[in-house]
């Protein structure tokens, strides 16, 4: 055999050689080695709690002997003796929200203060003179 036979024999078997490494490397990556696909559901129960009997307590200024006379007019009331005569009177309420029985903690709710019907003596025919701000 000729020297360029033998040089076309070795370069062949290399060629083999590296197609069988390749094909068993990409086989056993492929199929031996490869990593396991997995996939879970997880169910948390979050459940329900007991109820919680709440309080709401509101408590507020009086007016301590202030009586409510027209914007300008204080010098010229006719308040009863004992009483001072005021053009605004501000009351102060505080709002606490206790439990009663159970757990109230971390429970949040909401408190709306609207306006009602203003009466004076029992009527509501003058309420137009009597301006409320809730701030």
């Amino acid at each position: 055999m000729g020297k360029k036979k033998k040089i076309i024999i070795i370069v062949i078997l290399v060629f083999v050689m590296s197609f069988t490494i390749d094909g068993a490397y990409a086989y056993w990556a492929g199929t031996i080695n490869a990593p396991a696909e997995e996939s879970d559901t997880v169910n948390i129960n979050i459940g329900e709690a007991k109820a919680v009997n709440t309080v709401l307590t509101l408590n507020g200024t009086t007016t301590s002997g202030q009586v409510l006379v027209p914007v300008g007019q204080v010098a010229n009331s006719n308040a009863p003796s004992g009483s001072t005569p005021v053009e605004q009177i501000t009351f102060q309420y505080t709002a606490n929200w206790n439990e009663v029985a159970g757990s109230a903690l971390g429970a949040t709710g909401s408190f709306t203060v609207t306006l009602g019907q203003i009466t004076i003596n029992g009527s509501t025919a003058n309420a137009g003179l009597i301006h409320v701000f809730i701030g």
